[in-house]
């Protein structure tokens, strides 16, 4: 609550890598049972430094493929969730964000399936966000009112330069990759 008596609307994102849960069994032969949505992935934080230090040092992975799933909430509303996860996830939040800054709409596909996330500020200033099939569009994922365009923008941006700047701590390879994205966040203004 804030000093006025009203509940302030908090957007909460957290990053995950999915990795395949055959290869989650080879890191960890002892582990028994994975509680998953999906019986074939798991989801690793990535603010779990030890576990994304194990698997990417057993894996080989490569800042250039990683499949993720970005978990995005206004309060209680989801506006992206583990559902959803792609190769490099975070490059298309990041055009997103990139044209959001700059004009009233965007639509930009999310990975390589035809999943649209499809963003447009209203005259009043709301911001309807919808994640939905690009063949079938009333196939809707998500769909949410926002009343803040620029906390939605601080937010991804924010997250974005969190995830990647994760990857530089962490040593993953390609930094001129990572770096770049970091750059193209960092010159995103509100």
């Amino acid at each position: 609550m804030n000093n006025n008596g009203k509940s302030e609307k908090v957007l909460q994102l957290e990053t995950f890598l999915v990795v395949n849960k055959e290869n989650f069994k080879s890191i960890y032969p002892d582990y028994v049972s994975i509680e998953t949505r999906f019986p074939m992935f798991i989801y690793v934080k990535m603010s779990d430094e030890q576990e994304i230090r194990r698997i990417s040092q057993r894996e080989n992975l490569d800042s250039l493929y990683l499949d993720l799933s970005i978990v995005l909430k206004w309060n209680d509303e989801k506006l992206l969730d583990t559902n959803l996860f792609e190769l490099n996830l975070w490059e298309d939040l990041i055009e997103a964000a990139e044209v959001l800054s700059k004009e009233k709409s965007c639509k930009v596909r999310l990975g390589v399936q035809t999943v649209m996330l499809s963003v447009e500020e209203s005259l009043q200033g709301e911001v309807n966000w919808i994640v939905h099939d690009e063949l079938e569009v009333n196939d809707i994922y998500f769909k949410v009112k926002l009343h803040d365009k620029n906390l939605l923008l601080k937010t991804i941006i924010d997250g974005g330069i969190s995830f990647y700047s994760t990857l530089i701590e962490y040593k993953f390879p390609n930094t001129d990759y990572i770096e770049y994205c970091l750059n193209r966040l960092k010159n995103i203004t509100i």
